[in-house]
């Protein structure tokens, strides 16, 4: 990032350029526009500091996001949100339930995003009955309406835990312009891990109707149907995506090597188009072949038949 004669940033300009290097996870241009927040002297603005801490969260790097939110000079409600979200997307749920207890304590008022953050760590924690407790104090104790999101975490929460019936339960009790297709999803792919048939095609038929061209209720379903084995049921699923022309979107990895500087790399499921494909091919085969030297055996049960079992072993062992 290079800077010539330009004029003094001010916090908004800042914040601005630090949440785009959030959205694209640029760890390096994030921590140069840091530098020149401690030159301007803005590192503590709450906007900037707020900024920084998502920044260094969205990019993986919680430390350094830690740092920035023990140097505070004032409290706030939005770098405290920022650590939760950022602690609880990236798995650190005892670390962001902590965070959420203690930004209570000392008397801020947790908002929307708040919630969003303590629900979701209460998810990958598997704290089913903190989550709910956490959604009825929003309306309860802090007067806080909860929106589809918080329903969605809270969906997905109970959904893990096998409690398929609490979950459509809860989404009957939503507002109807609240079910809209991420809900119905949420439920829909809990009852495809749980192989619950029947409330997973109200569920499918449901995101259906609210995103006609998705591709997610057809391979959820074509998922719940393969993995007890109902085959014929799975590629019906297929075909009726290849009737609606619906497909299916490519899956991908990026990766940086050697810095920024050198550029990010992109790797997409059966892409030969790379002018390096054959090394790199080389060397997921001699991955794949330590893989199996392990004796770790990928699950092929979200193919939707024993056909495309066949045809997608090669791509699906680079994905």
């Amino acid at each position: 990032m290079r800077r010539h004669h330009c004029p003094r940033p001010n916090e908004f300009t800042l914040a601005s350029l630090l949440s785009a290097c959030a959205t694209a996870a640029s760890l390096d241009a994030g921590r140069q526009l840091h530098a020149l927040a401690v030159a301007a002297g803005l590192e503590h603005h709450a906007m900037v500091r707020s900024a920084l801490i998502d920044m260094y969260g969205k990019s993986g790097n919680m430390s350094d996001a830690d740092v920035v939110f023990l140097n505070r000079t004032k409290d706030d409600v939005v770098s405290w949100t920022a650590m939760i979200v950022g602690n609880a997307e990236h798995g650190h749920s005892k670390r962001a339930l902590e965070l959420f207890e203690e930004m209570c304590r000392v008397g801020l008022k947790p908002d929307h995003v708040a919630f969003i953050g303590v629900l979701s760590a209460c998810c990958h924690a598997g704290a089913v009955e903190l989550g709910l407790r956490y959604l009825n104090a929003m309306s309860k104790s802090y007067g806080l309406e909860p929106s589809k999101e918080h329903y969605g975490c809270v969906v997905d929460l109970l959904g893990r835990a096998g409690r398929i019936d609490e979950a459509e339960e809860l989404i009957g009790g939503m507002a109807a312009n609240e079910r809209d297709g991420v809900v119905w999803t949420s439920l829909l792919r809990a009852c495809a891990a749980r192989g619950e048939e029947q409330t997973g095609k109200k569920a499918a038929e449901r995101v259906m109707e609210a995103e006609p061209w998705g591709a997610g209720a057809h391979v959820a379903m074509a998922n719940l149907y393969a993995s007890k084995g109902q085959w014929c049921e799975a590629a019906q699923e297929r075909h009726m995506m290849k009737q609606k022309g619906v497909v299916k979107g490519v899956g991908w990895s990026s990766v940086t090597v050697g810095g920024e500087e050198r550029g990010v790399g992109v790797f997409v499921a059966g892409d030969r188009t790379h002018p390096q494909d054959n090394l790199i091919y080389e060397m997921l085969d001699l991955i794949y072949y330590g893989v199996g030297m392990a004796r770790y055996v990928p699950d092929q049960m979200n193919l939707a038949s024993e056909v495309e079992l066949m045809v997608n072993t090669y791509s699906s062992s680079y994905n």
